[in-house]
């Protein structure tokens, strides 16, 4: 089924995007300006040049060189924003860096950088945005986290980080469901200065031919668009797919009484996901108990 909608217009509307100058940044800085949001290019390389290049393409943008990761870098980023433009409605928290490589080996200082570029640099730049956004009661913030969150092995540190971007995600989409503040993150699917570290062979191959940036563009644009009615959502995007990532929670198995061994014995039984919900937020995880254990208060579980 389809829904025909108007054409999503950015005029009037101010945006930041962080890690603009490349790749998935770049593309969804771009499309914003293309469609009339003026935008703030934020990259510790480049940003000038891209804020440059997107001027002479007839859009507005700044650069910012700001390195995100902590606090002070948060407000330094949104105040250039209200600065240059008055106003700030959409942020895209797309730096990133990783550091791959066995678990036990990565260096202590590696996995502090990635975690501290990929998960504290969005949660300071959303702390530092979310009093502008509440004050006008609007907003879309997307998160570009990654898949590498379910699971790759040997990138423990940029997992952890992405995974942590995920649940930062659903956290403020209920902070914000009544101030039309809407939050979703992305699980990209592209070709960038990432995957080039891939040997080069048949799945390089496939990403790079099938798999550009520009490709992130219209679902990230729709994200942050009016039309959106997703928050706390997970979206896989890539080559023209869009697709909803979500946790569910099997029916279970309930004793009270239960011995380790008798859990064992139950294993097939609790991991079967024929009997599956989805599970949206934890308010719905808890509300799954009052099968087992029934609710005694008036009306539903609070905040479900």
């Amino acid at each position: 089924m389809t829904t025909a909608i108007g054409v999503i217009d950015f005029s009037d509307r101010v945006a930041i995007v962080t890690g603009a100058a490349s790749g998935i940044g770049r593309a969804i800085a771009a499309a914003l300006a293309a469609r009339g949001a003026r935008v703030l290019v934020n990259d510790v390389q480049e940003a000038q040049a891209t804020a440059a290049e997107i001027r002479a393409a007839g859009g507005v943008a700044v650069g910012d060189e700001t390195a995100v990761g902590d606090f002070a870098a948060g407000r330094r980023i949104v105040d250039h924003a209200m600065q240059a433009f008055g106003r700030l409605d959409l942020l895209v928290n797309c730096a990133g860096t990783s550091a791959p490589g066995a678990f036990s080996d990565i260096a202590e200082d590696d996995v502090l950088r990635v975690l501290q570029v990929n998960l504290l640099g969005p949660y300071a730049l959303t702390h530092a945005a979310w009093p502008s956004l509440r004050k006008q009661r609007y907003g879309r913030i997307l998160n570009i986290a990654s898949n590498a969150a379910l699971g790759m092995g040997r990138s423990a540190a940029y997992a952890a980080s992405k995974g942590g971007l995920i649940s930062l995600t659903k956290d403020n989409a209920r902070e914000g469901r009544e101030l039309d503040i809407k939050v979703n993150a992305m699980l990209p699917v592209a070709s960038t200065a990432m995957t080039a570290r891939i040997p080069p062979g048949p799945f390089r191959d496939w990403i790079d031919q099938g798999f550009s940036p520009a490709l992130i563009a219209a679902p990230a644009l729709f994200l942050l668009s009016e039309a959106v009615q997703a928050s706390g959502e997970v979206f896989s995007c890539g080559g023209g797919r869009i697709s909803r990532t979500a946790w569910f929670n099997t029916h279970g198995w309930f004793d009270a009484q239960a011995t380790p061994e008798a859990i064992a014995g139950h294993y097939d039984e609790f991991m079967n996901p024929d009997a599956a919900r989805l599970v949206e937020n934890q308010p719905q995880e808890l509300q799954r108990y009052t099968e087992w254990k029934p609710w005694p208060g008036p009306g539903r579980m609070p905040n479900a």
